[in-house]
């Protein structure tokens, strides 16, 4: 953890940044260096919709050349997408259209009834591709199902023979039809596609690039391949098929699918799911050999990496039917990695449901010892996502294993229709200025969660097997139902606190068990625990293996359905064995799941939680919670079968805490040389170099302290002082944590990260520092020891790594129990500020009560801390260096001073151990003084233009520049349909209002009204590809330089503006003439033309009235809740809160802190003119200690930042509420430092 407070630069964040415009190489530097400065460490070059050089076109590849030429002076990382804006393999469409022979294939099937009487009649489904296979079965019984023994081939006979054929069987038939038809991707399974798509992109790329690869380019991005497009139909009778797939397969299965092919969609007797397995087997082994084994091989052979991810990611059942299985792909990329879902109201489903991906992905990874997992994270989540909840999404994704990120997107440009592709764009959000925050937050987590190995100790099967045994395209109970208790088995894992990774069965079949271990995967990762969700398939091998794992001591929980099927098929062999190891009847279960859907009651002597022992310690236990309707009960039997089977590294009886662990290296890994993070720390608080920390900080403490010091060299102390306290001195056992009282909350009081001055305003300049240089601070009359350390003073390493989230949507006080893989001491790294900070309040607990330590944490809102237990440099002679018991706020203790905050009034104590007497110790008494509210108005000021999207343009043919009011709104004037959002599906939607015939001239038209002269008033305007020209009140308008280059982050470079100093007073025209005869070429077949103007923005300085009239500014003032609701409904940028506050003089010796209830998005604080930090996510609170002035005025000012919502979308939705949402107020605590007193020394 040597370089936690700068981490080297390959652990920040990647910007996937699409090309969507007109991307000079005067635009791609001004972009990149906003890249670097924000902190990312490298860039993923990706083509989009809307860029104008065709792809990979001389052009295109001299833009490339140029950007990473710029990379390369700037220490960015590149990675280079592989195709143009849809799934990778096509070249951008070359291949599917210069050779259509390569194009993807599809096995379509139809299933038709015919009846007895209607069988001569019959004739063939039609098909545009070529017929394959037809079947006709007769139906027999009630319900009718089909007669295999008596089918009747109907291939190669013409559709009358068919007929007669049919009409033989004698009944009511079943007629199966299979066709191979193409679709406009590439086939996956041809090795000819990739042929020609390595030599025409990535040779490409390699001959213009040059020494360029392996160093500044990292390597190729794969995304969203497939083994189908499934864009082009939204049918559910399809399989993934290729024209050279029958022959591989009977040279790999052994016979010819052709005649078993209707097994894919019915139970075509006890082979049907052997069939579907092998079949599954091979698209994936053909897939691999013919795609990815090529890709990655290309990239290895020339020292480069590839990452990226395939399309239907989401498990189980939207896998298989487009990747067959992910596992193999993800062993294949180096880093794998994950598109995460797109923000949503409840980060909470990241855990379950789609969630998943990440955990497979990242558990591929660990069990190949790969220590990186990257995710694409937060595209197409719209304008209006905050950074609360990309750090929320960001907790969740860490903690399920991913410590590689690329948020997606910046776009080139937001011009026209591209601002409503998938947004939203990072830099074109108002907070950019502020992203060096959170990047430096994203690269400290990253690189501390990538260090070490997995802690995980429990194996939760991955059930892809059962998938590909009754997998439907149109839906299957059994895969519905195994799909359904894997993500509750996951969820169920997460609140019982137990770690875990998604086992692939080749993996489990692979390990190697030792006593009480299955040591998976190439890392030999050791796992105590499998855990089987629903598995109705499962091979002998896999299930041996769990026997063997058994009988070394090992632990299996079986949660569901238990297989009836093996890699054979149908297999009453295995099903009767695993019943008679179970001891249940596994008929019974199936037939209790069917009662329980049809809403139905199992039967009470089904799905009862069964144990049983082996002599070697061994455990099988089996029980189905989806067969108990009391959920509560459920979830408590569940708790107690994992938890008497293996006992969890963390325990807390708090609800929504989610964790992951790391087991550090005894041995510190070597580091990359330098990083380029660099934000700045809270005043106070500095990196310190090796040399600073060589010698040893002593702070002088109180003069009571002093003494101490001068007589208790020795550090012992007087054991047989009364005490105070009517606790036993023993420590108590306890089922979890809770043994650190009220002090616990230390971890949760990080200092903000402060802002530079760049990053705040021109006119803001950083307070000078008021640290002493030893690390302590001086505040009124009381001087005390900061708590913060420098990260480089831990030169040693080793431990374990918690992250620990609170997923819950309100604060919470938990206490934790932990069981490190070493004892140690606990520490916090705080991932804001880049400090390590030992926590002064925790209790040991002795071997013979479970090892491990406990210790209590306050939590914010969707807020997660970092905890090393650092093992202790000598165990054998412990250190007297915690408190165990507190009852106020600590945050430092040296072995003699216990110094910090209280919260409640009252004589405050601590408790220190030493062998087996506890030792109890007090301050003085404190009382508490009341917080300030602060005053609900406040006066306001906009830190940026104002915004005003005014009435959607009308049309008409022909020339009217003058556009008088008189024509406005009469018969000739048409309104512009709706704009339709872009939709990656079907580029063709790029197209604004379609219904307009864009013919000639034509004539837009719209108004505004001006009530008093503003300050300043400008159109911006989106060009067309087209000759336009802007005309208001008739006179013609010129484009101007651009009046806000830095106050409007949204503000997009290739946009227009247009002076509008002279509108008049009352109701003003605009007219826009578009000449659609002097369209513009553009060499990209894709590229969709801007043709129709965008809602005309009106932006400058002035206010508006309630009838969205123009004003001059005025003096704005500001209470409680959105300012979209107080004057500026489409305000998107910073605005600046203002109020002075009486500071009474008693608050000297006090810790003050400034807290805001509720805000959204960004807010940073400055007290008397000197910043005290910037907060992007809960909890929103500030010290301020050393700015206010005790006994006077003190000016607070607060600014806070919103989304481009408003501005680029408020016409068309209300904007989510932005600005200062909830009370604010001022807190002081008085500081409190109780003394270990001792005994005179002789």
């Amino acid at each position: 953890m040597r370089a936690f407070a700068a981490p080297p630069i390959s652990y920040a964040p990647l910007l996937a940044w699409l090309w969507n415009g007109n991307l000079h190489e005067e635009v791609q530097r001004q972009q990149l260096r906003a890249m670097r400065a924000a902190g990312f460490g490298g860039v993923v070059f990706r083509a989009a919709y809307g860029h104008t050089a065709d792809y990979l076109s001389d052009e295109w590849v001299n833009l490339v050349c140029a950007g990473i030429n710029e990379c390369q002076s700037l220490g960015l990382k590149v990675w280079l997408s592989d195709d143009d804006s849809g799934p990778s393999g096509t070249c951008g469409g070359r291949i599917p259209y210069h050779r259509p022979d390569l194009s993807s294939y599809y096995l379509k099937f139809h299933i038709q009834d015919v009846a007895a009487i209607d069988a001569l009649s019959w004739r063939p489904p039609q098909v545009t591709g070529t017929l394959l296979y037809a079947l006709a079965m007769p139906l027999l019984g009630t319900p009718p199902r089909p007669d295999f023994a008596r089918a009747a081939t109907l291939t190669r006979v013409t559709p009358e023979r068919a007929a007669s054929l049919i009409a033989d069987l004698g009944t009511n038939a079943r007629v199966f039809t299979f066709s191979q038809e193409r679709d406009g991707y590439v086939d996956l399974m041809n090795p000819e596609v990739t042929r020609i798509f390595l030599e025409s992109t990535h040779g490409r790329y390699r001959a213009a690039l040059g020494d360029s690869m392996g160093k500044t380019v990292e390597g190729f991005f794969v995304h969203e391949p497939t083994l189908w497009n499934p864009t082009e139909s939204a049918e559910t009778q399809r399989f993934p098929w290729s024209p050279l797939f029958m022959d591989y397969f009977a040279k790999h299965a052994g016979y010819d699918i052709l005649e078993w092919l209707p097994a894919l969609i019915t139970d075509f007797g006890d082979d049907a799911a052997r069939l579907r397995q092998e079949f599954w087997q091979v698209i994936m082994s053909m897939t691999e050999e013919a795609f990815w084994k090529p890709l990655t091989t290309w990239a290895r052979d020339n020292n480069l990496c590839y990452t990226g991810y395939p399309r239907g990611q989401e498990p189980l059942n939207t896998m298989i039917a487009q990747q067959g299985d992910a596992v193999p792909i993800y062993r294949l990329l180096h880093p794998p990695g994950v598109a995460a879902p797109k923000l949503q109201a409840s980060q909470h489903t990241l855990s379950l449901g789609r969630g998943l991906q990440a955990r497979l992905s990242a558990s591929v990874a660990a069990l190949a010892g790969e220590p990186r997992v990257m995710a694409e994270t937060w595209g197409d989540s719209g304008w209006s996502a905050t950074l609360q909840e990309r750090i929320t999404s960001l907790h969740h994704l860490l903690r399920q294993g991913v410590n590689c990120f690329v948020p997606n997107a910046a776009f080139a440009t937001i011009r026209g229709q591209r601002q409503r592709q998938a947004p939203p764009s990072e830099m074109h959000q108002p907070y950019w200025p502020q992203w060096k925050h959170f990047a430096d937050y994203i690269t400290r987590c990253s690189y501390a969660l990538s260090k070490g190995k997995t802690g995980a100790r429990v194996g939760l099967l991955w059930p892809a097997r059962s998938g590909w045994a009754h997998h439907h395209p149109r839906g299957h109970r059994l895969t519905r139902w195994v799909e359904e208790d894997l993500y509750a088995t996951a969820l169920l894992l997460d609140e019982v606190n137990f770690e875990f990774l998604l086992l692939p069965e080749e993996d489990l079949c692979a390990a190697q068990c030792q006593e009480k271990q299955l040591l998976c995967g190439t890392a030999q990762v050791p796992l105590e625990m499998i855990v089987l969700p629903s598995v109705t398939t499962l091979s002998w091998a896999a299930w041996r293996k769990l026997e063997e794992f058994v009988a070394h001591g090992g632990k299996v929980v079986c949660l569901g359905l238990l297989p009836r099927w093996s890699e054979r098929g149908r297999d009453r062999e295995i099903e009767d064995h695993i019943g008679k190891v179970m001891s249940v009847t596994i008929s019974d279960l199936y037939e209790s799941y069917a009662i329980m859907e049809n809403a139905g009651q199992a039967p009470t002597t089904v799905g009862y939680p069964i144990t049983r022992e082996d002599v070697s310690g061994g455990r099988w236990n089996c029980y189905q919670p989806r067969l108990n309707a009391d959920i509560k009960d459920a979830f408590l039997r569940v708790r107690k079968l994992l938890k008497e089977s293996l006992t969890p590294e963390l325990e807390t009886q708090a609800t929504d805490i989610l964790y992951a662990r790391r087991i550090l290296p005894e041995v510190e890994e070597v580091e990359e040389e330098a990083t380029l993070v660099t934000s700045s720390q809270p005043d106070g608080v500095s990196n310190l170099s090796e040399a600073d920390i060589s010698q040893k900080i002593e702070t002088p403490v109180p003069e009571a302290a002093a003494v101490v010091e001068e007589v208790a060299q020795d550090n012992t102390f007087d054991w047989d002082q009364p005490f105070d306290w009517d606790e036993d001195a023993a420590p108590q056992k306890q089922e979890a944590a809770g043994t650190a009282t009220g002090a616990g909350a230390q971890a949760s009081e990080a200092v903000p990260a402060s802002s530079s001055a760049d990053d705040l305003a021109e006119d803001d300049s950083q307070p000078e520092n008021d640290s002493e240089g030893d690390g302590s601070f001086i505040d009124g009359d009381f001087l005390v020891r900061d708590a913060s350390l420098s990260s480089s003073e831990y030169l040693n390493s080793g431990g374990d790594l918690f992250f620990i989230f609170n997923a819950a949507e309100e604060a919470q006080h938990i206490n934790l129990r932990l069981r490190p893989s070493r004892e140690g001491t606990p520490h916090l790294l705080d991932a804001w500020t880049g400090e390590i900070r030992k926590l002064p309040v925790w209790m040991p607990f002795p071997p013979e009560d479970g090892g491990g330590l406990s210790l209590s944490l306050d939590l914010a809102a969707l807020e997660a801390h970092l905890l090393w237990i650092r093992p202790a440099a000598n165990p054998q002679n412990p250190r007297l260096d915690n408190i165990e018991r507190a009852t106020f706020h600590v945050e430092a203790f040296d072995g003699r001073v216990a110094s910090g905050y209280a919260t409640e009034n009252g004589v405050h104590r601590i408790a220190v151990r030493h062998g087996n007497r506890l030792g109890r110790f007090s301050s003085e008494e404190v009382t508490v003084p009341s917080p300030i509210l602060f005053d609900d108005t406040w006066n306001a000021v906009r830190r940026g233009p104002n915004v005003l999207l005014g009435n959607d343009w009308q049309w008409q043919h022909g020339r009217n520049e003058l556009g008088t009011n008189r024509w406005f709104g009469g018969e000739k004037w048409q309104p512009i349909p709706p704009r339709q959002s872009f939709d990656f599906n079907s580029p063709a939607t790029l197209q604004a209002a379609p219904q307009i015939d864009l013919n000639g001239i034509i004539t837009f038209l719209t108004t505004f009204e001006v009530v008093s002269s503003p300050h300043s008033l400008y159109l911006q305007f989106d060009p067309l590809d087209t000759a336009f020209k802007l005309y208001l009140n008739g006179e013609p308008l010129d484009p101007c330089a651009p009046p806000y280059p830095n106050e409007s982050q949204w503000a997009d470079a290739e946009w227009q503006w247009f002076d509008l100093s002279v509108a008049e007073i009352g109701k003003n025209t605009l007219a826009c003439l578009v000449d659609y005869r002097e369209r513009k070429t553009v060499a990209n077949p894709l590229y969709t033309p801007d043709l129709i103007p965008e809602v005309p923005r009106l932006v400058g300085d002035f206010a508006l009235t309630e009838k969205m009239a123009i004003k001059a500014t005025e003096p704005m003032l500001l209470g409680d809740g959105s300012w979209h609701d107080q004057g500026l409904p489409f305000y998107s940028g910073a605005v600046e809160y203002r109020q002075w506050v009486n500071i009474p003089p008693d608050w000297n010796g006090c810790r003050v802190f400034l807290e805001m209830s509720r805000m959204r998005d960004v807010a940073a604080v400055w007290m008397n003119g000197r910043a005290c930090g910037v907060r992007m996510a809960e909890p929103y609170r500030f010290d301020v200690t050393r700015r206010v002035l005790k006994g006077a005025q003190n000016e607070v000012r607060l600014r806070i930042w919103n989304t481009a919502e408003a501005a680029l979308e408020g016409h068309l939705k209300p904007p989510q509420p932005s600005g200062m949402l909830g009370p604010v107020r001022i807190v002081a605590y008085p500081i409190v430092y109780p003394m270990v007193e001792a005994k005179t020394v002789s």
